[in-house]
């Protein structure tokens, strides 16, 4: 399983980052995907967004976020509209879970 996602950011850069581990409290805590969109968003710890998730088949990509093993919660309708902007399925992840 993916302990990593590829992003790309507000600024065009594109970065390789972890899927939360709170012992590095760095990295991606959520990943949402809005209705209006088929891509990814990546959140951190206290919910900012970091960037839109790259893969070339993002419905693959989703399918393996919601069968992986240290995916803690799965809302498929939360609401980040004031930390980010945005609503829709969300998935947390803690790599310290494993």
């Amino acid at each position: 399983m993916r302990t990593h996602l590829n992003i790309i950011d507000g600024d065009g850069v594109t970065k390789k980052l972890p899927l939360f581990s709170s012992k590095a409290n760095s990295g991606i805590r959520v990943v949402v995907r809005t209705p209006q969109s088929t891509d990814a968003v990546a959140l951190d710890g206290s919910d900012q967004p970091l960037g839109h998730v790259i893969a070339p088949d993002p419905g693959a990509l989703w399918q393996e976020l919601m069968s992986h093993p240290n995916k803690i919660k799965y809302e498929p309708n939360h609401d980040f509209t004031l930390p980010a902007g945005i609503t829709g399925e969300a998935i947390w992840f803690d790599l310290d879970s494993a």
